[in-house]
């Protein structure tokens, strides 16, 4: 998730971003050097200047909380702390800085899923975050939470699915990412995750007929997945047959449940028609 892109400029573009609204990438990174130290990000130094600026009583109760967790050890009770300074910065919509209470949390409580959740934080940040230095941090530490939630538990597939479109989308790293999810694919032939990822990346490269395969048998497991209906118009689109495009458009349209998808396709279709 965060960036909203309204013009249509071709079909794959309407494919992306139709899917994908809503998740607010950054459109421009402003570089900064308020946070760094000695060469590298200081996130203590990025929390303490934002807790800063914010209101009295949500930066009180953060300091409060912050006191009763340096006086104990790692423990339930710690770790309830520190979800609820995430909680706060959450609410005060500082992303990043609420993301890294939940990787805290991932430290002092080493499970598979908490690191997956950390990540999954850590990278919803990313994508909202506009400050370059910022999003360096944040971008390494997502794709080290899902690391590590990996390492910690090899038979869960989500973080590895997770971590290649952190790769892919994140870092441009495309022939990593599609790797790990063939990889994946490999062991685990229905997971829809990964699917709909390959065949969105075999349509954006005009491998048109890995595309149809690959979200074909997609449909075939979840006949009403939007998404795969709506990459697998803009394939149909690219491939010249008008007709099938607007049948999947259709499909996609009826089926999804965002009022401004479903305009933003019909809009679409008329031109299309």
């Amino acid at each position: 998730m965060k960036y909203q892109v309204v013009l249509i400029i071709s079909s794959i573009t309407l494919v992306i971003l139709l899917f994908f609204f809503g998740r607010n990438k950054p459109l421009k990174k402003n570089k900064t050097t308020n946070f760094i130290t000695e060469g590298s990000f200081n996130i203590n130094e990025y929390l303490s200047i934002n807790k800063d600026k914010l209101l009295i009583i949500p930066k009180d109760s953060i300091n409060l909380l912050e006191s009763l967790v340096s006086k104990r050890k790692p423990d339930s009770l710690n770790i309830s702390y520190l979800n609820q300074i995430a909680d706060i910065w959450k609410n005060n919509r500082k992303f990043a800085a609420a993301s890294e209470y939940y990787r805290r949390v991932a430290v002092i409580d080493s499970t598979a899923t908490r690191w997956e959740n950390a990540g999954d934080r850590l990278y919803e940040a990313f994508a909202l975050e506009q400050d370059s230095v910022v999003t360096d941090y944040l971008l390494q530490q997502s794709i080290e939470a899902y690391q590590t939630s990996i390492d910690i538990d090899t038979t869960r597939f989500s973080p590895s699915v997770k971590l290649a479109e952190v790769l892919v989308d994140g870092t441009k790293n495309t022939m990593a990412g599609v790797t790990i999810l063939l990889d994946v694919i490999k062991k685990d032939p229905d997971n829809v995750r990964a699917g709909l990822t390959l065949g969105r990346l075999s349509l954006v490269s005009g491998q048109f007929e890995k595309a149809i395969l690959r979200l074909d048998h997609i449909l075939k497991l979840e006949p009403d997945n939007t998404e795969a209906l709506l990459y697998l118009a803009g394939v149909y689109e690219q491939t010249n047959q008008k007709q099938k495009a607007i049948q999947y458009y259709e499909r996609c349209r009826d089926l999804s449940k965002n009022p401004e998808t479903r305009q933003k396709i019909d809009i679409y279709l008329q031109k299309l028609k």
